[in-house]
């Protein structure tokens, strides 16, 4: 019944595909909301015209973050996914010069932020902005981030193109000790419950996150979608500042096993 109910859209991203080889869903999508956007649509994150104007400024979630990361002026933080900017100019303003470096699959968004914010804070604080790419991910993991965080990006990563996405955010958090955020949906089994949205079991991240320790988690409310239970998650993830802690560092993720009614975590929203 799901899969029916994409179908045509499916079909529609397919048939575009073999028109323009090698292009992906995430720029496929973000292409298409850009031309929306473009031509005066509203998006719920993305642009001047959001649908809510209680996120406009995306100064709450920033204030999740600088919070999380304990964000200290001279820190240096890469965005994945940055889009407009939204809430990225906050952390362009907190943070020293060239101390922000933002990564979108395509320049559209990140132009439109940069009006948003103003050319003069840009001028000013010398915030990186680059298309995903492998030259592009190469020269922000030479970056070497303290924090790195990926806001509503995850749950709209095609499943053809987890792999990527995820192994792009262990290289970003390269340097030793430096630490991953991003949220994500959380079920007991793989689901698609939107046309471009996701969710996975935890021990999927965790797989795909092989290469650095769980630290933490805060699990939102249930919803259900799609006849099954899933849950909005801010999870953390750290690079091992010493190998030798790592045995003892990746048993956090246990916690968030299992079933969802099972989850032993703070709650958010």
């Amino acid at each position: 019944m799901v899969a029916d109910r994409f179908r045509t859209r499916d079909l529609e991203f397919l048939a575009h595909k073999q028109e323009n080889a090698g292009i992906s869903f995430a720029e496929y999508n973000a292409h298409k909301h850009h031309r929306d956007i473009s031509a005066g649509g509203s998006h719920y994150s993305l642009g001047a015209n959001l649908r809510d104007d209680s996120v406009k400024t995306g100064e709450e979630k920033a204030r999740y973050y600088f919070k999380a990361m304990s964000l200290k002026p001279g820190n240096r933080v890469i965005d994945y996914g940055c889009g407009s900017l939204r809430i990225g100019g906050h952390f362009i303003r907190f943070l020293e010069s060239g101390g922000y470096y933002g990564l979108d699959v395509i320049s559209g968004f990140y132009e439109m932020g940069v009006q948003l914010i103003g050319e003069r804070l840009v001028c000013e604080k010398q915030p990186r902005l680059a298309v995903i790419s492998d030259d592009s991910v190469a020269d922000a993991e030479r970056f070497e981030a303290d924090h790195v965080f990926s806001a509503a990006v995850c749950v709209h990563v095609h499943p053809d193109e987890t792999q990527a996405y995820f192994h792009n955010l262990e290289r970003l958090a390269a340097k030793p000790g430096a630490r991953l955020f991003f949220n994500a949906a959380v079920a007991d089994e793989p689901i698609r419950f939107r046309y471009d949205s996701w969710a996975w079991p935890p021990s999927f991240y965790e797989r795909a996150l092989a290469k650095l320790d769980f630290v933490g988690a805060s699990v939102g409310a249930e919803h259900e979608k799609e006849g099954h239970r899933v849950r909005y998650a801010n999870l953390e993830f750290r690079r091992q500042a010493r190998p030798s802690l790592r045995r003892t560092a990746r048993t956090g993720l246990a916690g968030l096993g299992g079933v969802l009614g099972r989850l032993r975590l703070p709650r958010t929203g």
